[in-house]
């Protein structure tokens, strides 16, 4: 069609054409570029990014857990260690005489509280037991029942003398009386790990205080208490 067109004619004609292709680029807009995706490398150093925040974040959480735990841990194990310090020491001091101590366990008169009993000498009914079991860390408080009949106290009851007895006398006895059924536990707590007494003598009728040092676990953590009471109303030592 252009061909037969005159010269001035076919000017005319491009001049429309260009005129209709600058307006249908202004309308459509030029074609968009292709978007740049990301790179293997990229995506894994973003990976590698996200899992050193996730491990960083992970160890905050755990540190203040475990802050939490052991200042709950830390509470307790003082807590226990005042309670136990404070059974101790008001045992000691109601007592009348401190009749043996050895690893693991102390051994208390409480004085002539059996009216059946022997005066002035300790009877088994009126014995305290004071002892660690290795086997469980568990401390208790052993002595006769307290629901018990004075005829069956004075069924099963037996009379020591004070002093002149060999080491380890009194743990035999309670041991047998343990295992005879006359001695029942009131626990007083578990976790002990260790414990020991000292002694100031070795005569019960002239000792009159004691040393304490036990080791508690409470967690992860553990408490050291130490203490020392003194019986406090001994006809036997004067006080």
């Amino acid at each position: 069609m252009l061909g037969t067109m005159d010269s001035a004619n076919k000017n005319a004609a491009y001049r429309l054409l260009c005129r209709l292709e600058a307006c249908a680029t202004g309308f459509f807009g030029s074609p968009k570029r292709g978007r740049r995706a990301f790179t293997l490398v990229e995506l894994l150093l973003a990976l590698a990014i996200a899992g050193i925040i996730s491990a960083v974040v992970a160890a905050m959480l755990v540190a203040v857990s475990y802050g939490t735990s052991s200042q709950r841990d830390l509470r307790a194990a003082v807590v226990k260690g005042k309670v136990l310090d404070a059974r101790i020491g008001s045992a000691i001091r109601s007592s009348r005489a401190i009749l043996e101590a050895g690893a693991d366990y102390l051994v208390l008169w409480a004085g002539d509280i059996n009216t059946n009993g022997t005066s002035d000498a300790p009877d088994l009914s009126e014995i305290r037991l004071i002892e660690r079991d290795s086997s469980n860390d568990k401390l208790s408080r052993y002595k006769f029942p307290g629901n018990w009949t004075q005829a069956q106290i004075d069924a099963a009851d037996v009379s020591y003398q004070l002093s002149g007895n060999p080491p380890g006398f009194f743990q035999s006895a309670t041991a047998a009386a343990k295992t005879a059924g006359s001695f029942v536990p009131t626990l007083w707590g578990s976790e002990v790990m260790a414990i020991g007494f000292d002694l100031d003598h070795t005569d019960p009728a002239v000792v009159t205080l004691a040393g304490y040092r036990l080791t508690i676990q409470v967690g992860d953590l553990s408490e050291t208490v130490i203490g020392a009471a003194s019986v406090r109303h001994n006809p036997l030592n004067g006080n």
